[in-house]
């Protein structure tokens, strides 16, 4: 079972720290297919809850296998299942970011995102 983070408090000593920030805290976690530029979307991995799965029948997160991986994809495709890919080391703190954004988001508010 993985442990989730309920809250991340953020220090800034200046106000163009702050201001730098809260811009990018304020815009989603956006990545797209290499191979075909349709929109993606983080996979999951391990056990899931209700958690998960609201978000993956929403396609807003794929559900990956429930065992550990060594060189496991970190995003999805959401136009072809089969396209499946990681960025290396350098995203997986996007990914970890999308996948807890995306329960989040409610229905009503979702900016499109959900829509393949």
């Amino acid at each position: 079972m993985r442990d989730a983070v309920e809250e991340v408090r953020l220090v800034a000593f200046d106000q163009d720290t702050c201001d730098a920030l809260n811009t990018a805290l304020a815009r989603p976690v956006v990545e797209q297919c290499p191979t075909c530029g349709a929109r993606a979307v983080p996979i999951a991995h391990g056990g899931y809850s209700e958690r998960e799965i609201a978000p993956a029948e929403r396609k807003l997160i794929a559900l990956g296998h429930c065992f550990e991986m060594e060189d496991k994809p970190t995003w999805a495709c959401t136009a072809d299942e089969e396209h499946q890919w990681t960025n290396g080391g350098r995203d997986q703190h996007r990914a970890q970011a999308a996948l807890l954004e995306a329960p989040a988001v409610p229905i009503s508010e979702d900016p499109g995102r959900s829509v393949p």
